[in-house]
């Protein structure tokens, strides 16, 4: 919810929190980048896309978005 808020640092805090309950990993890693890329914190960003291909590997979604890191 704080992501669509536009409070990024706190989506990044309660992201963390999540994957403390071994909640999606995949999906907090995507959600962690998302926000790091909103705050143009794109070194973040990229370790946390490739964090969140690990996870899953099949949502293509994340190589487009870590390619648009890059860039």
């Amino acid at each position: 919810v704080q992501y669509y808020r536009g409070q990024y640092s706190d989506a990044i805090k309660d992201m963390n929190y999540a994957l403390l309950y071994r909640f999606n990993p995949g999906l907090c890693y995507l959600q962690i980048a998302n926000a790091n890329y909103a705050l143009a914190d794109y070194s973040k960003a990229i370790d946390n896309y490739t964090t969140a291909m690990g996870h899953s590997p099949k949502d293509y979604s994340l190589y487009y978005w870590r390619g648009a890191a890059y860039t």
